[in-house]
């Protein structure tokens, strides 16, 4: 796993990824402000703008749903693990935040973090988040995502990979119940229009889905523990 995950690194290291300025807006009045932080999908993998990932798509299809304006702020590394997180935020002001999306894991997976590890890193991080932004902000984390079959992830290693997801995002799903600020969900996986890893439009599903479920958040203000994840959105893995 630590040969292929090397592999995988220099695979991405050859790919477009979004650049530029780390922030997304689109114009309206009373702006919501919303951070998105994390690695994986919050690269913006295949891309060569935010504008084209999905902070510019969040942005757009967040301003269309409620009316108001939304200024994203991203903050993507690449190689980030959930234990280095608290250094990678910590001197951003979190209080300015009307919502905050948390897309981790992917190099976790790769090096397969130690559930146990996870579990204590994931709930200092959430605690975290909970203390130091404001009481109305909202908090969503992306599960990890599944690798799709593209190279170079496509073989026996990518699908210990998956699986290792899939127990990760078991405990980061009960972790998100609880507080009633924390809201667990997974990306749809049904988009097969390219073998890329990454392309403009699967990357505008994806920002229309999280505005979607995040709109709800922000004009309805906190909800009832069985609405804050998705009850389908992970699929238990047997030991």
């Amino acid at each position: 796993m630590r040969a292929w995950s090397r592999d995988v690194a220099d695979a991405l290291s050859t790919m477009p990824r979004a650049h530029g300025t780390p922030h997304v807006r689109a114009t309206g009045p009373n702006p919501d402000r919303v951070l998105l932080f994390g690695n994986g999908l919050a690269v913006g993998w295949g891309v060569a703008t935010h504008e084209l990932a999905i902070p510019g798509e969040l942005a757009r299809s967040l301003a269309s749903l409620t009316g108001r304006g939304v200024a994203v702020d991203i903050a993507a590394f690449p190689e980030l693990k959930v234990g280095a997180i608290h250094r990678a935020i910590e001197e951003r002001s979190l209080k300015a935040y009307d919502a905050i999306i948390v897309i981790v894991g992917s190099s976790d997976i790769l090096s397969l973090t130690p559930r146990a590890h996870w579990r204590s890193a994931m709930r200092a991080l959430l605690a975290m988040l909970v203390e130091h932004s404001s009481a109305s902000t909202r908090i969503m984390v992306i599960g990890i995502p599944q690798f799709r079959p593209v190279p170079p992830f496509d073989n026996v290693f990518a699908k210990v990979a998956n699986r290792h997801a899939t127990r990760l995002n078991i405990i980061t799903r009960d972790l998100c119940l609880a507080h009633d600020r924390l809201r667990y969900t997974l990306l749809p996986s049904r988009a097969t229009d390219s073998q890329r890893l990454g392309t403009p439009e699967r990357y505008r599903q994806w920002g229309r889905f999280i505005a979607q479920r995040l709109v709800r958040s922000l004009n309805d203000g906190a909800r009832s523990s069985a609405e804050r994840f998705d009850s389908e959105a992970v699929e238990f893995v047997g030991e």
